[in-house]
């Protein structure tokens, strides 16, 4: 057995030589604590035990100890494994029991270290990735997080093409969901897998897909945190972070020196800036469904063609419920030596990151980054991030952008941070702040200035710093807790004053209700009043003009009056006679007399009354109302009211605070306005010599004009009376021109 291992599943795994690793002390940290997976002896343990022990006793006497060795999982962890839930790279399907081994006896605590020396480079550097997206639950209320095989499949292929692990990999088909893809796998990184999985520095899961295939999930033990605390160098974690950060253009920075520039004037450079870095934040409307629809949106090619050019997208990292990571190189053929390439940060409520580092612009290098020229480079960066963004989003998001920027999202306010390493020259803050040179260099991609600071060592956060900041992050932890327990008690008193006010509410609504009905009920009694009084004087002015009728016909045919003189003879002339000789012929009289009723009712009557309710009604049924909007001559309007008949001025204060005059005149040209003047109500500002509005008041049965003749025969006075020019006057008639009726401004109502 010297050289090899055999395990119980029958794989021959070689030995490899340990690493040579520096000395310096890793950062990576973990919280210090026992699991019951640190105290489990695997099958391998058991081995190279009797391996060792067999230099010394014969392997005869420990056989035993080698055909008991188990692996096991605790039933926690078995429990923990099986039903964790979902996290980044997390798996969908119903959870299954992982794969689990049998039991082994427990270890001692020293047994931590034995496989220090088995572990290579790769074996570190593959256990590192592992951990930066997995994690195992700390306690019953923590969360368990995985990531999947395919997944871990892309991030070695990556790993090797950017040198960070020293793997092969060949083309290799696999099945993920109901597809079959082919994938660049290494059979080198999955036996380093393997031999992680069997040296207990990582959990296994096996779960099934909604489509009934299985998938196996990856986790970084509390072995192989300790493992990583122990042995795992800074150059091997910045090497691992490198390859999933974003790309360097620091090789390219020469080409920017090809570059043409729009500058006119020779520029005098004040200040100068080495190792800048740029950011960028903006709100853009996102939510869950927002963000998962952003992640359909890029395509496979990860290519997104933006006029005038095409942008690159890669994808660095995402949360499908809470950020995604990308990162855009953008091209522009007509321009040389631009080159962009900047990190872009998208959360689920709406906030939106930028960043980049400059190495280079124009002839300057990442040492030397004029203000001049940096402030041109910030608006072409924020122009280029905006038309990004606006490519990936929905359009109902760009339509919320329109709402939100007043239609002008394209230029939307942006907030800019600004990091340098170095300054030159570098002097105290508050000296920048000369009012010359310097602040006005500042100024270019600052803004307004208010105050300067300096940054004392206490203000600075270094590698000695992160214990300090921890706690502090405790403390803000507790007391965000305790705002969170604020809150929801705020919650809770909302909810009852809710309750209240809908109470309140609803008896405001049920009084108003029954009031309302009230009101209808004597409404209702007060109009059955009316029809039973208008029915009253109908019978009256009926009754009167009969008894009215009866009258005349008494004193036209007199019969009732023997009219003679002093000798007795009769003063009634013969025809009268005749006709009284007709009259005494029984119902003659009745039929006469209803029928001049009838004749004197109607025809004088009803018309006189049909008259006075007439006048009585609104005269005016016809509303024309146009929005002018333009300047006048204050003086000139007063000259021209001076000769109209005033009826009516009221004052009135705007929202703005503005104070506007409303005047109403009666036209008295019947000539001018061909029939029935109408009554024209002005509102103007007389502090500003501005003219909102008109109004016309018209009777629409007597009128002869048009709306449009109507609205020209006005401002034809005004350009008359030099209120308005003859050009406003021409621009309001066209305006208001009714032959195009999409640019028919005036409103219309019937009354």
């Amino acid at each position: 057995m010297q050289g090899s291992i055999a395990s119980k599943y029958g794989k021959r795994s070689s030995v490899r030589r340990p690493a040579s690793f520096e000395n310096n002390v890793s950062p990576f940290e973990f919280e210090n604590g026992d699991s019951e997976e640190e105290r489990i002896i695997s099958d391998v343990d058991a081995v190279l035990a009797v391996d060792s022990i067999a230099n010394s006793a014969s392997l005869a006497q420990y056989s035993s100890i080698m055909a008991h060795a188990q692996i096991s999982l605790s039933p926690s962890e078995q429990w923990s494994a099986a039903f964790s839930r979902q996290g980044m790279f997390g798996m969908l399907g119903d959870a299954q029991l992982p794969v689990v081994s049998d039991s082994s006896k427990e270890a001692n605590d020293n047994d931590d270290e034995f496989y220090d020396d088995k572990v290579t480079q790769n074996h570190l550097r593959l256990l590192y990735l592992v951990s930066l997206y997995s994690k195992p639950a700390d306690n019953d209320d923590d969360q368990d997080v995985w990531i999947r095989s395919h997944a871990l499949l892309v991030l070695i292929y990556e790993g090797i093409i950017t040198g960070v692990l020293d793997y092969d990999y060949s083309s290799c088909a696999n099945t993920i969901g109901n597809v079959r893809l082919w994938m660049n796998v290494s059979q080198e990184g999955k036996d380093d897998l393997d031999d992680l999985r069997e040296m207990r520095f990582i959990n296994t899961i096996k779960l099934s897909t909604v489509d009934h295939g299985l998938v196996i999930g990856y986790q970084v033990s509390f072995k192989g945190q300790k493992l990583l605390k122990r042995k795992l160098t800074q150059s091997s974690q910045d090497a691992v972070n490198r390859g999933r950060g974003m790309t360097s253009n620091a090789h390219r920075a020469y080409e920017s020196a090809a570059g043409k520039s729009d500058i006119k004037d020779e520029y005098n450079e004040v200040i100068s800036l080495g190792e800048v870095r740029v950011l960028i934040g903006e709100w853009v409307p996102f939510g869950d469904n927002s963000l998962a629809s952003l992640m359909e949106n890029f395509p496979m090619e990860e290519r997104l063609e933006t006029p005038p050019g095409l942008t690159g997208v890669r994808i660095l990292e995402f949360d499908l419920l809470n950020f995604v990571n990308f990162e855009a190189d953008i091209h522009f053929a007509e321009d040389e030596g631009i080159v962009e390439n900047f990190g872009t940060h998208v959360r689920t409520d709406g906030f939106v990151l930028y960043a980049m580092k400059i190495e280079a612009i124009m002839d300057h290098g990442a040492d030397n980054v004029s203000l001049d020229l940096l402030s041109r480079l910030m608006m072409d960066v924020q122009n280029d991030s905006t038309r990004i963004i606006d490519s990936l989003v929905s359009e109902y998001q760009r339509s919320m952008l329109d709402v939100v920027f007043y239609g002008d999202r394209s230029s939307r306010d942006k907030f800019n941070v600004i990091l340098s390493e170095m300054i030159n020259p570098k002097m105290s803050a508050e000296l920048y702040l000369d009012a010359g040179e310097h602040e006005s260099e500042l100024k270019q991609v600052l803004g307004d200035t208010y105050s300067a600071h300096n940054l004392s060592d206490d203000d600075v956060m270094d590698p000695n710093s992160i214990q300090a900041v921890r706690k502090l992050m405790a403390e803000v932890s507790r007391k965000v807790a305790d705002l969170r327990k604020n809150v929801k008690g705020a919650s809770v008193e909302l909810t009852s004053i809710q309750k209240m006010t809908t109470v309140i509410s609803e008896t405001y609504q049920s009084n108003l209700v029954e009031t309302i009905q009230t009101s209808n009920h004597q409404i209702s009694e007060i109009q059955k009043n009316l029809d039973k009084s208008t029915a009253h004087v109908a019978i009256l002015q009926t009754l009167f003009g009969g008894y009215f009728v009866m009258q005349i016909f008494d004193r036209i045919f007199g019969l009732q009056y023997n009219m003679i003189d002093s000798k007795g003879a009769s003063l009634i002339p013969s025809y009268m006679d005749s006709l009284r000789k007709i009259l005494v012929i029984p119902g003659i009289v009745i039929i006469l007399t209803f029928c001049l009723w009838f004749v004197v009712h109607h025809a004088g009557f009803k018309r006189y009354f049909r008259s006075l309710t007439k006048n009585s009604l609104v005269k005016y049924n016809w509303v024309l109302r146009y929005d002018l909007n333009v300047p006048i001559s204050q003086q000139k309007l007063k000259e021209m009211l001076a000769y109209k008949y005033v009826d009516r001025e009221v004052l009135e204060r705007d929202d703005e605070g503005h104070v506007r005059k409303r005047i109403s005149y009666l036209e008295k040209d019947l000539l001018k306005w061909r029939g029935h003047p109408p009554q024209i109500e002005l509102e103007y500002n007389e502090s500003i010599h501005f003219l909102y509005k008109v109004v016309f008041l018209m009777n629409r049965d007597e009128a002869q004009l048009t709306a449009e003749d109507i609205h020209n025969i006005f401002v034809e006075d005004l350009a008359l009376s030099k209120v308005i020019s003859l050009e406003q006057s021409k621009s309001i008639i066209k305006r208001y021109s009714f032959k195009d009726q999409e640019n028919q401004q005036a409103k219309e109502k019937l009354l």
